[in-house]
């Protein structure tokens, strides 16, 4: 009698080794199963007396702290002379948009640089990496894995954040050993938060055309207020704020404040580069330095401490300082 066909396996859920947001404000996960891959291009590395390197693929996610999470590797050739000094060689660069597309196709990413540690120095991305990777990454977060390809392999994480590389590794060193790694408690993936599908509104045409009216109506409404305040502020407003030919310095309450104010579309401020605002307050005498940007204000606020106030706006010109216009107050 034929036996029964068994149920198919169950897929295996990968398991991480995680480090969380130590000097960082990212935590990382480096898939378990990787372990072994990476710790043989170590051993490779030793053998060989010379780094090797490749990219990270893997995926950002938008967890609570961001993860970057790490699944794969990439290994490039080395296009350096010096075989313990390791640069990728260019044609490695420029296939790196199709890397990116294969790793897109996988709903994953490259999200950072792998290379074994064999020059002298401390372990830490070299000029040339930081350079590379800074082209290459254009300002995004992502990580670099440096590994002395000499035993103890010792390995450290730096985390780029706004596209910059830190100096210090951004969790503290480790020893990259499989062995260690797999006495490890399990630890699940960090998932991203499942977004709710967004509800679908059905509106009919009638509600849509009562809607379209109802705006209609605001808006006309707004610029109605709008063009009544405008004749309104023309009719109160001082006849300086009409001429294009003069500054027509003004001093005028404003609350418990005095405000300063100007034409600041006057022909007086095209040669300007800036200005001085001498103001007198009763026995005090201050003097303000105006920029480009405050004469185009055209106002400034001024807490008085007297009852009379004269101001002089200087203004600043190729030709020198010259008094553009004064101005006066006194409380009534």
């Amino acid at each position: 009698m034929a036996k029964p066909p068994e149920p198919p396996l169950e897929e295996e859920v990968p398991l991480y080794i995680r480090w969380g947001p130590d000097r960082s404000p990212y935590s990382i996960e480096l898939r378990l199963g990787l372990v072994s891959k990476i710790a043989a291009e170590v051993n490779l590395s030793e053998q060989l007396g010379s780094e090797i390197g490749g990219f990270l693929q893997g995926a950002l996610l938008p967890a609570q702290p961001p993860t970057i999470r790490i699944d794969d590797v990439e290994m490039l050739s080395n296009g350096s002379d010096d075989d313990t000094v390791f640069l990728p060689e260019p044609g490695e660069l420029q296939r790196l948009s199709a890397l990116r597309g294969r790793a897109r196709r996988r709903d994953s990413n490259v999200v950072g640089f792998f290379r074994t540690h064999l020059r002298s120095g401390p372990m830490q991305p070299s000029l040339a990496d930081r350079s590379i990777l800074a082209e290459e990454f254009k300002g995004t977060a992502y990580a670099v894995l440096l590994i002395q390809a000499q035993a103890p392999h010792t390995a450290a994480f730096f985390i780029a954040s706004n596209g910059q590389l830190p100096e210090e590794p951004s969790v503290r060193e480790f020893e990259f050993d499989e062995n260690e790694f797999k006495a490890l408690p399990e630890v699940p993936a960090e998932t991203q938060p499942a977004e709710p599908p967004p509800a679908e509104k059905k509106v009919d045409k009638a509600q849509l055309s009562v809607y379209l009216k109802i705006a209609a109506l605001v808006v006309i409404a707004i610029v109605a207020c709008a063009l009544m305040w405008s004749f309104a502020r023309q009719a109160t407003s001082p006849r300086w704020f009409n001429s294009g030919s003069q500054l027509h310095l003004a001093i005028t309450p404003d609350g418990h404040l005095l405000r300063i104010s100007w034409n600041h579309s006057a022909n007086e401020l095209n040669q300007a580069r800036g200005a001085t605002l001498m103001i007198n307050d009763g026995a005090n005498h201050s003097e303000l330095e105006l920029g480009l940007d405050d004469l185009r204000l055209g106002s400034v606020e001024y807490q008085n401490s007297s009852v009379h106030v004269t101001a002089q706006l200087l203004l600043e010109t190729p030709a020198g300082k010259s008094s553009a216009d004064t101005a006066e107050w006194t409380r009534q």
